[in-house]
């Protein structure tokens, strides 16, 4: 059953424009999740709503919040991706991928490392090959991943057991008919990756050595997660709501 105070403080809250009452009710879940706050929400409440300052300093905050959040950099999303650049070929020469990039999520990149399950969107080509239509990364090494260097996105060494590569098929997976490129493959202590491209025979049609190049790569910010601006305003809304509260009491008493 409602006290004659907790239908008092209820009145007063339903006074408060519903933009306000929103941030109210944000600012009384932050507050009463403290660590160092132990008040009823009820309690909590009854503070926000006694006196026409806090509402005054909803408004002025909640308006900080929106401008706070208009201006604070968004969560980064997107894909990475790496496209082939052929350096040599084996004979001088010889025939080169038309195309060949694949893409992998950022936030992956950003991690240092990833797996072949994480390379995406394999699009590869090659001449005398027709449409390479089945595509998958596997694993070059015991490691079954590729490192990466985490400021550029780039492959970058680590171990002799590194390295993936990304396969397109003609026909069907596995057929005997491919363009393969290593990704990070490991040459002594640097990367050394290669394309081969088969067209159902022995020997290569195309052999050779390049590089990768990244597109869409933005290093991670780091130092761990850093609460929303509008967090933090809101949790401001709700410790200065509390020294308002004070203050005018204090007030009262005196």
């Amino acid at each position: 059953m409602s006290s004659p105070r907790m239908a008092s403080a209820t009145a007063r809250l339903a006074q408060i424009p519903q933009i306000h009452r929103i941030f109210t009710c944000h600012a009384i879940k932050s507050l009463v999740n403290s660590t160092f706050v132990q008040w009823s929400q009820f309690q909590v409440c009854q503070i926000l709503v006694r006196t026409p300052m806090m509402k005054r300093m909803i408004q002025l905050l909640a308006a900080g919040a929106v401008l706070l959040g208009g201006i604070a950099p968004q969560a980064q999303a997107g894909l990475v991706t790496y496209t082939w650049v052929t350096d040599s070929t084996t004979p001088p020469g010889g025939l080169v991928p038309s195309t060949a990039t694949f893409q992998v999520d950022l936030a992956k990149v950003q991690t240092g490392t990833f797996g072949s399950s994480d390379i995406q969107n394999i699009n590869f080509a090659f001449p005398g090959i027709g449409p390479l239509s089945f595509t998958g990364g596997s694993s070059g090494g015991l490691d079954n991943a590729a490192f990466v260097d985490t400021t550029t996105g780039l492959p970058t060494f680590h171990d002799a057991n590194q390295g993936l590569a990304a396969i397109a098929y003609q026909n069907s997976l596995f057929s005997n008919t491919f363009l393969s490129i290593t990704f990070d493959n490991p040459s002594g202590s640097s990367v050394g990756d290669e394309f081969n491209a088969i067209n159902g025979g022995p020997g290569s049609l195309g052999f050779g050595n390049g590089h990768w190049t990244e597109s869409g790569y933005v290093p991670s910010s780091g130092g761990g997660t850093v609460p929303e601006p509008s967090g933090i305003t809101l949790l401001a809304l709700g410790v200065i709501s509390t020294i308002g509260y004070g203050w005018r009491c204090r007030r009262i008493t005196a």
